[in-house]
């Protein structure tokens, strides 16, 4: 087994794949659509604005690419902070760019600009914990209520997203993970989250393992 992580220009790749190789897990980093094929799971990560990522995976191939392997093959994706915000309709960061839309809804801002009569500091940068809305999903296993995680963002897909997993409240709450059948998404950093981190990357490979030995069968 080995997981393919996706670089499309916009992403934390070194960090992922460090988290991975501390985990025994074989990764490769897929430079061009094609390398999609070639891994059992695939980890679509990134950090900088909704627009450029879009123009970049659109540009690239890799949209598309993405579009076979994820949705027409089934493979298992684990999207990491700005990977997640790729997977809705579309942002207000970037109006008028549409997004992959593989979950029906949109990003929004993380909070309002003001919570009383006191500024809130966007982005949310630090640790934070995780409320789980599905404790007996399989990415949530061996993670409880309250554990923390590691964020950087100033937007997120709002509360009641379909498919949300897990909560966090920063002035309100958002959706800090998704699940819809093999496409996960997490707002926050697992390979920046120390141990809960590594639970989570743990958790996506081994429903990868059991994703390709289903496969086999």
């Amino acid at each position: 087994m080995h997981i393919g992580i996706v670089n499309y220009g916009m992403g934390n790749l070194g960090s992922v794949q460090s988290a991975l190789r501390f985990l025994g897990v074989e990764s490769v980093i897929a430079d061009t659509p094609s390398d999609l094929k070639e891994a059992d799971g695939l980890v679509l990560p990134g950090v900088g604005s909704f627009g450029r990522a879009m123009d970049n995976l659109r540009k690239s191939g890799f949209a598309s690419a993405l579009h076979a392997e994820v949705v027409e093959n089934g493979k298992p994706l684990f999207a990491i902070c700005l990977g997640m915000h790729l997977l809705a309709l579309g942002s207000t960061e970037s109006s008028g760019v549409e997004g992959l839309g593989w979950v029906s809804s949109c990003v929004v801002p993380v909070a309002n600009e003001w919570h009383g009569a006191q500024p809130v500091r966007r982005p949310q940068v630090g640790w934070n914990t995780v409320s789980r809305l599905d404790a007996n999903h399989p990415m949530l296993c061996r993670i409880s209520d309250g554990e923390m995680v590691y964020f950087d963002h100033s937007f997120a897909l709002p509360a009641n997203c379909p498919g949300a997993i897990a909560q966090t409240n920063y002035f309100g709450e958002f959706t800090s993970m998704l699940a819809q059948k093999n496409i996960f998404g997490a707002q926050f950093h697992p390979e920046k989250s120390q141990r809960t981190g590594l639970v989570m990357l743990r958790n996506f490979t081994n429903i990868v393992a059991s994703s390709k030995s289903e496969s086999v069968k």
